[in-house]
């Protein structure tokens, strides 16, 4: 039996991290949330996450910098990383991008379709 891909959703409002949470369990994903840069950087320090959903906005450390932290620190296999935000640019996705980011989803979302890139952005992996 394969193991259950891990997902961290990193997002700075409790009720989309819950939202998500509940949505990609019911998909059959582990998932844990945070609600910090910092956290998001600590958790990664210590486990292997296979995919991270980043708020791109975030008061402590923005999803960019937390990009750029995670990409000095992190040994061994990096999360695939998708973006979210609901006051991105075309700027800050192209760094995202840069950064290692796959895919970026603007807010509010469709379930539907966070389902179909969190699918498209493991099998890439």
């Amino acid at each position: 039996m394969m193991k259950a891909p891990s997902i961290l959703v990193a997002d700075d409002e409790p009720g989309i991290c819950n939202l998500l949470k509940k949505a990609l369990t019911r998909e059959g994903y582990k998932v844990s949330t945070a609600t910090s840069g910092r956290r998001v950087v600590s958790i990664l320090k210590r486990r292997d996450v296979q995919l991270l959903l980043l708020d791109l906005k975030m008061p402590d450390m923005g999803g960019i910098e937390v990009l750029e932290k995670i990409r000095a620190i992190k040994k061994g296999p990096f999360p695939a990383v998708v973006i979210m935000t609901g006051h991105g640019s075309p700027s800050s996705a192209r760094e995202a991008i840069r950064l290692g980011a796959v895919d970026y989803l603007a807010k509010p979302f469709d379930l539907n379709l966070v389902n179909a890139v969190v699918k498209e952005a493991l099998r890439a992996r």
